[in-house]
């Protein structure tokens, strides 16, 4: 029930205010680039949305170019635009659909209402 809660929370805080980017900028310690360029592996890093609005540093990334989804794990994400923080084990970022989701132990923090939401 906590987690349909958050999904839905997420859903309704960033699907009208957050604009997602066609791509990520990754700076890792690690880049593995595959099929072409549609599949990236990145670790120990920070990945950051084309329009600087959301930086997400965490220990493993997956992203797909075909799908345009991004996986990160073990980590925090900042949206700028909401001043918002968010801490998780693992995180998606759907583009096509702007829709982010996360799951096990989140932690978000709204930094201008200075309000924090937490999960198991």
């Amino acid at each position: 029930m906590k987690n349909k809660l958050l999904i839905l929370l997420l859903s309704f805080l960033f699907f009208s205010k957050m604009s997602f980017a066609e791509q990520f900028k990754f700076e890792t310690s690690e880049l593995e680039i595959l099929n072409d360029g549609e599949l990236i592996y990145a670790t120990k890093g920070k990945a950051t949305s084309s329009d600087n609005n959301l930086e997400i540093d965490a220990l493993e990334y997956e992203y797909s170019q075909i799908s345009n989804i991004l996986k990160a794990k073990n980590g925090t994400a900042y949206i700028k635009s909401d001043d918002i923080k968010i801490i998780f084990k693992e995180i998606f970022i759907d583009q096509n659909s702007q829709i982010l989701t996360s799951e096990q132990n989140v932690k978000i923090f709204d930094l201008k209402k200075n309000i924090i939401i937490e999960t198991n």
